[in-house]
């Protein structure tokens, strides 16, 4: 099942929720529920300021104890007269150390858990010629 909106004019947003449902049967019957959310948030100020912020969830129940968020905000300044162009944008603003996941089977279960980047902000100028 799936559900999407959306918004337009100066402050925009998209969102959506997914949710799927997946059991294995071996003797025991094991139910995995999937969740998958977004939202993103768009303002704009004129043509000089534009703002994006944007956010992923991941979640399994039973499987996986606590989801995974990844957010990330994009701010832009576009000066009408002049030739710089600034930008700030940050990754992985909640700060999420890693992300794991464990798949069950028939015969038992495999479990990954991977390391995701720190929280990291970048500032960017650009000089247009």
């Amino acid at each position: 099942m799936e559900f999407r909106s959306a918004f337009g004019g100066f402050f925009e947003f998209h969102t959506g929720f997914r949710f799927a449902r997946s059991w294995t049967q071996a003797g025991v019957r094991f139910e995995r529920d999937a969740y998958r959310g977004f939202l993103d948030l768009e303002y704009r100020c004129g043509r000089q300021w534009v703002a994006l912020l944007k956010g992923e969830a991941f979640a399994y129940s039973k499987a996986i104890p606590s989801p995974l968020i990844l957010t990330e905000l994009l701010v832009t300044h576009r000066p009408n007269r002049g030739r710089f162009q600034y930008r700030l944008s940050a990754e992985n603003l909640l700060n999420m150390r890693s992300y794991g996941i464990r798949n069950i089977q028939d015969t038992g279960y495999f479990e990954s858990n991977t390391a995701l980047q720190p929280r990291r902000i970048l500032l960017q100028v650009t000089y247009r010629l």
